[in-house]
């Protein structure tokens, strides 16, 4: 007799994979709840821990497989189910909220009693499904107490469930098309089409307003934070008085506490702003956001935001910053829609011929309108300055310590340079393999553990994939967690892709990250406003870092005794926290590496003294492939000294003066007798940098005194 199959997949997930095989775009849910499930707990810039939920929106676009939803039930196997509305799932619902909201219908609609459609019952309602017409529609309220779930929203469904009740199919019939008063965004029954919600939704709030109603805003950041709250909720067409209800108890969390007055106005200037802005065709006013270097503006309903940078004020083109113009998640529109470019927003004529090369590369958007508003803003807020802060009332986030003791800073940016085939990228890679495993490969374990990704501007991915097996073996990197991530930057500067790389950042947990190298990461490496932009951007990330730079024309001759410098200038010391040169010391034919490490610069602690880390690598015929590392004081690994060591004689005139100030002669002598006058030579060649100098009388006979500074 032949056999039966049987599936034995949960009632539960057999009923998500049939609405998947309708074509619904199907996700997880919080448990008992409404919200996409947590993925992961991350920290604030405020040391406080906060919740990383799934992010549905990338679901609108790319679609769910059988496979994704099996996997997410076997990670989340309590969870509750939604489903991503609009041309995806080829759905738009009308969500319909109690009793109220079914006399809504009745009075607006009455011809909906004879619809006959797939009908769920919800906690609070009912959900009238049906295909969607094709055009974009608009998730928003469409009747008292009814709301339209389509483009751009989503709702739980069956077999979900929450404390109030449960999501359950009650009239199982086909779709039937959707209703043209839906389809069209007929919206009846508003007072001056505001509705007058009594309660605000939570399911869709994003985190930083959960954030902000939880824990309120510090001093310099309430007026800025006032308006994204008050712009969030009023585009949500929720009245004056139900958002001066919800936003009062943010504004008594802030410190110091928000006048209430002060609050009322925000509400009142935001409010009469909207209005002005939908009446000449803009969905919302932008919500500002601080960069630290300028702002950035995003208008929510259209997917566009302008970012400011840059900002200087002239005699001749007035107030003048750099733009950027990006598109989010909007099928066949470039994210780089424009820039960087220089753009005076005082200048009607410049205004005007931005806003006709925006239509021609995206027309549709009422980009007279948006280029004007952020314009006034920037000049407006340029004009006001930030607010007066007590210095004493500031964070004291403690971000001095080591990755690494002595070569990497945890919380600020380390710069490592040297010649080309010094090996600081192999260097480099080693470090991320013990901070990421704890694991001592021969210089020491690691201080703490990070999580580390390598942003690459040079090579590919197979050259790093290589050196990570010649340190470690594949079977360990398993074994013990050596998840480094890498991403190919090469193309753009890291400003242009900052955002991209803040979320991966997010998204993964990243705590330290690998930059190589410096100048194409810049864009260029010589200007000192580029630099200080890069660095700006790292800035953003919140995390440690580990910057790969290249040295000056000039150190690539191999004069041991010039000073070393990173190419671009001085500018890459003076922001990097820590400074260090790398030089390779290497006979021909030898199976084995020295690099020398010098201490160039250092903020908030001692310089160290150098030393040396030696690299032994395989021979042909050996049968393990990996390469043995091993450290080591100057001098110590090469059993010699002073230039034996590789140390050149500005560095050994250095180490001479870290036990005090010296006479040109008590260093020739310290250093075996090195000619006065060459010591002389290269003590004026770093004066400005490294060491001063002293003139003093001595019965009558004048002498210098040098020393560090």
């Amino acid at each position: 007799m032949q056999a039966t199959s049987v599936d034995t997949k949960p009632a539960v997930l057999v009923s998500i994979l049939k609405l998947l095989e309708k074509g619904w775009n199907i996700f997880p849910v919080e448990k008992n709840g409404k919200r996409p499930v947590v993925v992961k707990t991350s920290i604030d810039e405020d040391g406080k821990p906060y919740d990383v939920r799934m992010s549905w929106k990338e679901f609108e676009y790319n679609r769910i497989s059988s496979d994704q939803i099996q996997k997410w039930y076997e990670q989340f196997p309590e969870c509750n189910w939604g489903v991503v509305c609009g041309k995806i799932s080829n759905i738009c619902v009308v969500d319909i909220d109690g009793q109220q909201g079914v006399e809504s219908l009745k009075k607006f609609h009455p011809e909906m009693d004879t619809v006959s459609t797939l009908t769920a019952a919800t906690p609070h309602g009912f959900h009238l499904f049906f295909v969607h017409p094709g055009n974009t529609v608009k998730s928003f309220p469409i009747l008292p107490n009814v709301d339209v779930k389509a483009d751009g929203g989503y709702v739980v469904i069956s077999p979900s469930k929450t404390l109030d009740g449960d999501y359950r199919f009650i009239l199982d019939v086909p779709l039937v098309e959707c209703p043209g008063w839906v389809a069209r965004g007929e919206r009846a029954g508003f007072d001056n089409a505001q509705p007058q919600n009594s309660e605000v939704p939570t399911d869709t709030q994003p985190m930083w307003v959960r954030n902000l109603l939880m824990n309120g805003s510090p001093s310099g950041r309430r007026n800025q934070d006032a308006a994204r709250l008050v712009g969030y909720f009023h585009n949500r067409n929720v009245s004056r008085d139900i958002i001066e209800q919800i936003v009062l108890p943010w504004a008594e969390k802030c410190q110091p506490p928000f006048d209430l007055k002060e609050l009322k106005t925000v509400i009142r200037s935001v409010s009469s702003y909207q209005a002005m802005a939908r009446s000449r065709g803009v969905a919302e006013p932008p919500v500002m956001t601080t960069t630290g270097v300028g702002w950035k503006f995003y208008w929510d309903s259209l997917n566009i935001d302008i970012e400011v940078s840059r900002l200087i004020e002239t005699d001749r083109n007035g107030l003048v910053g750099e733009i950027e113009i990006h598109t989010n998640d909007i099928p066949g529109v470039p994210k780089y829609l424009m820039g960087p470019i220089d753009f005076p927003f005082k200048d009607g004529r410049a205004q005007g011929a931005l806003i006709q090369q925006l239509d021609k590369r995206m027309h549709g958007p009422p980009w007279s309108q948006l280029v004007t508003d952020f314009s006034r803003l920037v000049i407006g807020q340029f004009s006001k300055g930030s607010e007066w802060q007590l210095l004493r009332e500031a964070n004291r986030a403690i971000s001095f310590g080591y990755a690494y003791r002595p070569i990497l800073l945890a919380k600020e940016p380390t710069l490592w340079f040297s010649a080309g085939g010094g090996m600081k990228s192999y260097l480099a890679l080693c470090l991320a393999v013990m901070m990421e495993t704890g694991l001592d490969i021969g210089i020491g374990p690691a201080l703490v553990r990070n999580h580390v990704a390598y942003l690459d501007w040079e090579w590919d991915i197979g050259q790093h994939a290589r050196r990570l097996d010649s340190i470690i073996s594949p079977e360990d990197q398993e074994a013990l967690g050596v998840n480094i991530v890498y991403r190919h930057c090469g193309g753009r500067p890291l400003r242009k892709q900052i955002e991209e790389i803040k979320r991966m950042v997010s998204e993964e947990g990243i705590t330290f990250i690998i930059i190589d190298s410096a100048s194409p990461a810049c864009g260029r490496a010589s200007d000192n406003d580029e630099i200080v932009a890069f660095f700006q951007s790292i800035a953003e990330l919140k995390v440690g870092s580990l910057i790969l730079a290249h040295v000056t024309k000039a150190d690539r001759k191999n004069d041991e005794d010039s000073a070393s410098t990173a190419y671009g200038g001085v500018q890459w010391e003076n922001q990097s926290r820590s400074a260090w040169n790398l030089r390779k010391i290497q006979e021909e034919g030898s199976n084995f590496a020295d690099i020398l490490l010098t201490h160039q610069k250092v903020n908030g602690g001692p310089l160290c003294n150098p030393f040396s880390i030696r690299f032994t690598f395989p021979d042909e015929d050996s049968s393990d492939p990996r390469v043995s590392v091993r450290m080591g004081r100057a001098g110590e690994i090469s059993n010699a000294d002073g230039r034996d060591a590789g140390l050149s004689l500005r560095e050994q005139i250095l180490m001479a003066l870290k036990s005090g100030g010296k006479t040109v002669s008590e260093i020739s002598d310290e250093l075996g007798g090195v000619s006065e006058m060459s010591i002389l030579n290269t003590l004026r060649g770093i004066e400005k940098r490294m060491v001063n100098r002293t003139i003093e009388d001595v019965v009558g006979e004048m002498y210098e005194v040098w020393s560090l500074r």
